[in-house]
C-alpha cells in the first residue's frame, strides 16, 4: 500500500540547520532545528519516524536534502551540516573522505520522490514556481555563509515553509508525468519516479537490450563520415555539389559535442527566392518579421514529417555500436509496441513509449551515455536536412513556393492552380524517401522569425512557437496577455484594447526571470528570481537591477517588483504599456508596417577656420 506524501525541504547556515516537513492533506507542518549542536534526540527520532512512514517529495532532494538529512540523524553538528552543504553546492562531495558516496549513506528504507529532473528543462525551484503563478516567490535575505542570528530563525522557518507549498504545486503540476513513470516502473521493475524523459529512455533501451558495459569508446576529437543515407537525387546542381560536400566532410566528436565542419556549420543555401541554414541541430529557413495568409487563389499548408528522427533511424538500421543489431531491432519492437497501444487505447503503454523512442535521441551525443552514438546522432540529423531540402527543391521547381521550414517541416504558399503538382511532389517525395507527410492547412501565418510565430488554422485552431506558446512549465512568464491579445487579434479580429482591459487574471500581466547573483530595487533585495509587472506610478527610468553591480535587468523599466503576487489586479497597471507592446509586436510579425524613421537632426555645419 502506498505510503502517504509528505514536502521535505532543509536549510543549513553557520548558525542554523532547520527542516520542514509539509502534509498536502492537511496543511500542517513539522519543523526540526539547531543553531549549534546536533538536533536533539526528540528531533532526530521524528525525523527517522516521517522518512520511514511517509514518502517525501522534494526538489532536488536526492542532490542536496537526504544527504544532509541522513547526516543529521546521526547527530552531526550545525558545523558539520553546513561543511557538507557547501562541499555539495562546490560540487566536492566525492573528495568529502568521511561521507565517501552520499548514496551509500541514505537508508535504503527511505522512500523518495524528487521532481528536479521531472520537470521540464533546467531551472530554480522558484522560477518553476513564478511559472506556476505561486502567491509567494521571495529569497531569503540572508546571504548563503552569514549567520541568521535569532531574529532570522522565524523568516528562516516561513521561507522553509513556501519552499515546500511550491514544491507541493510543482508536484501537482507534474502528476501525470509522475503517475506515467510509476506505471513505467511496475513494467520494467525500477524506480523511474525521479527520472527525467532521456534517462527514463536509456534505463528501458537498456533494460530490453540487456547492455550492461558502458558506452562505446568515443575518444575526444573523434573524427567520422556519414554513410549516403540512399534516398538523397537532388535535381540542381547547387544542391547536388552541397550533397557531395557532406558526404565527404569530416565531422568530429569533441567536448562532448558533435561538431560539423566549419565551412558547413551555419552554411546558408539559397533554394528558390528563399534562404536555409544547415547546422548539427537541424535545417532552418532565415525570414522575419511576416504575415501571410491564405487567399482566393493560395492556399498556406503546413507538411510536418511524422516521427521524422525515428523513423530515419529505423530505416537505415543505425545503432551504437556497443549494442549493434540489438539496439535496432529493440528500437524497431519499441515503435511498432507503441503503434499498437495507441491502436488499442492504451495510453498509458503509448505515452511510455512515446518517451522512449522521442528522449533516447537526446542521449546519442551524451558522452556519459551507455547510448553515446555521435556517428548515429550526426547521420540522422544531417539525413533530416538533406530530406528536407530535398523536398524544397522539388516544391520550388514545380513552382511552388516553400515560406518557411524548421527541423521536421516546411510551409508553402501554394497557387490553387498547382494543387495537382503539390499534391504530386508530396507524394513522390514521400514514395522516394520512405516519410510521412502530415498536412495542415493555414488561415494565416505570422512570424517575427522562424522560432518564433502563430499559425491559424481552420475553426480557429492555433499553432503556436517560441514567444506565442501558452504559459507553462517549460518558459518564464513574459506579459502572456500580449501574445494572447495578438492571437486573439489574428483569429478573432478582437481589438488589442479589449482583450487587455478585460483580462482579470494577474498572471497574465507579469514577467519573471532568473537573475544571476540577486537583484534589488529601491534598496531592496529581491532574490535570484525576479517577478514584475508594469506600473503607472514606477517611471520608465526606473529599473530592477543586478545587484552585484547595479546593471539594468533586462525590461523593467517601469516595472514593480511582486515577488507576492497581488490577489487582483493591481490598479496601477500600465496598460497603455501592455498596449504598445501588443502593438509593437504585431509590427515584429509583420501584420502592421513598421512606423517611419524619426527624420536626422541637421548637420551643423563647420565653423569658418
Amino acid at each position: 500500500m502506498p505510503k502517504p506524501l509528505c514536502v521535505v525541504d532543509t536549510e543549513c547556515y553557520p548558525d542554523l540547520f532547520l527542516v520542514t516537513f509539509l502534509d498536502p492533506a492537511t496543511g500542517k507542518t513539522a519543523v526540526f532545528s539547531t543553531r549549534a549542536g546536533p538536533l536533539d534526540d526528540a528531533a532526530r527520532n521524528g525525523i527517522a519516524t516521517i522518512m520511514a512512514q511517509r514518502t517525501t517529495v522534494s526538489f532536488n532532494g536526492l542532490g542536496f536534502d537526504l544527504y544532509l538529512l541522513s547526516l543529521a540523524v546521526t547527530g552531526a553538528s550545525v558545523k558539520r551540516l553546513k561543511g557538507l552543504s557547501d562541499a555539495i553546492i562546490r560540487g566536492e562531495v566525492r573528495r568529502l573522505s568521511p561521507f565517501g558516496s552520499l548514496h551509500d549513506v541514505i537508508p535504503r528504507t527511505w522512500d523518495h520522490i524528487d521532481l528536479i529532473d521531472v520537470a521540464p528543462g533546467v531551472a530554480s525551484l522558484k522560477a518553476y514556481g513564478a511559472r506556476l503563478g505561486v502567491p509567494d516567490i521571495q529569497d531569503l535575505p540572508f546571504l548563503p555563509d552569514a549567520p541568521v542570528g535569532d531574529d532570522g530563525v522565524a523568516v528562516v522557518t516561513t521561507y522553509c515553509h513556501n519552499d515546500c507549498k511550491i514544491t507541493w504545486a510543482l508536484y501537482q503540476a507534474l502528476k501525470p508525468q509522475i503517475d506515467l513513470r510509476v506505471a513505467m516502473g511496475v513494467t520494467y521493475k525500477m524506480d523511474l519516479r525521479s527520472s527525467g524523459d532521456a534517462a527514463i529512455a536509456e534505463h528501458v533501451i537498456l533494460h530490453e537490450t540487456g547492455t550492461r558495459r558502458g558506452g562505446a569508446p568515443y575518444p575526444d576529437g573523434h573524427v567520422f563520415r556519414l554513410n549516403d543515407p540512399g534516398i538523397i537525387q537532388f535535381q540542381t546542381p547547387a544542391l547536388t555539389a552541397l550533397f557531395g560536400e557532406v558526404m565527404a566532410a569530416k565531422f568530429a566528436f569533441v567536448g562532448g559535442k558533435v561538431k560539423m565542419p566549419s565551412d558547413l556549420e551555419g552554411r546558408i543555401v539559397t533554394v528558390g527566392h528563399r534562404e536555409y541554414r544547415i547546422g548539427v541541430g537541424g535545417l532552418h529557413s532565415t525570414e522575419k518579421s511576416r504575415c501571410l495568409a491564405a487567399a482566393a487563389d493560395y492556399d498556406l499548408v503546413d507538411y510536418d514529417v511524422v516521427s521524422y528522427y525515428p523513423t530515419i533511424i529505423q530505416q537505415q538500421r543505425l545503432a551504437p555500436k556497443n549494442m549493434g543489431t540489438r539496439f535496432y531491432d529493440v528500437y524497431q519492437s519499441l515503435l511498432t509496441r507503441r503503434v499498437e497501444a495507441k491502436k488499442r487505447g492504451d495510453k498509458v503503454t503509448a505515452d511510455t513509449l512515446k518517451i522512449v523512442v522521442n528522449s533516447s535521441f537526446g542521449k546519442l551525443g551524451n558522452k556519459y551515455s551507455r547510448l553515446c552514438a555521435p556517428e548515429l546522432l550526426a547521420q540522422v540529423t544531417v539525413t533530416g536536412q538533406l530530406a528536407l531540402l530535398l523536398l524544397i527543391e522539388r516544391f520550388e521547381l514545380a513552382g511552388v513556393p516553400v515560406v518557411s521550414a524548421n527541423t521536421d517541416g516546411v510551409v508553402v504558399y501554394a497557387p490553387k492552380g498547382l494543387a495537382g503538382a503539390c499534391d504530386q511532389v508530396v507524394w513522390d517525395w514521400q514514395l522516394d524517401t520512405g516519410f510521412e507527410l502530415e498536412t495542415t492547412p493555414y488561415l494565416i501565418l505570422a512570424q517575427r522569425d522562424v522560432n518564433n510565430y502563430v499559425a491559424i488554422g481552420a475553426g480557429g485552431k492555433v499553432k503556436r512557437k517560441g514567444l506565442f506558446t501558452e504559459p507553462g512549465l517549460a518558459k518564464n512568464p513574459a506579459c502572456s496577455v500580449v501574445s494572447q491579445a495578438v492571437v486573439r487579434y489574428l483569429a478573432e479580429g478582437r481589438s488589442l484594447e479589449t482583450h487587455i482591459l478585460m483580462e482579470n487574471d494577474v498572471k497574465a500581466f507579469v514577467s519573471a526571470r532568473r537573475v544571476t547573483g540577486g537583484a534589488t530595487w529601491r534598496g531592496q533585495r529581491l532574490g535570484k528570481t525576479v517577478r514584475w509587472y508594469y506600473s503607472r506610478e514606477v517611471p520608465d527610468d526606473e529599473v530592477i537591477a543586478y545587484a552585484k553591480n547595479s546593471n539594468k535587468v533586462p525590461n523593467t523599466g517601469g516595472a514593480r517588483p511582486c515577488m507576492q503576487l497581488p490577489s487582483e489586479r493591481p490598479k496601477d497597471l500600465n496598460y497603455d504599456r501592455y498596449l504598445a507592446m501588443a502593438k509593437d509586436l504585431l509590427v515584429d510579425i509583420g501584420v502592421f508596417p513598421p512606423p517611419p524613421p524619426k527624420p536626422k537632426a541637421p548637420r551643423r555645419a563647420k565653423a569658418a577656420a
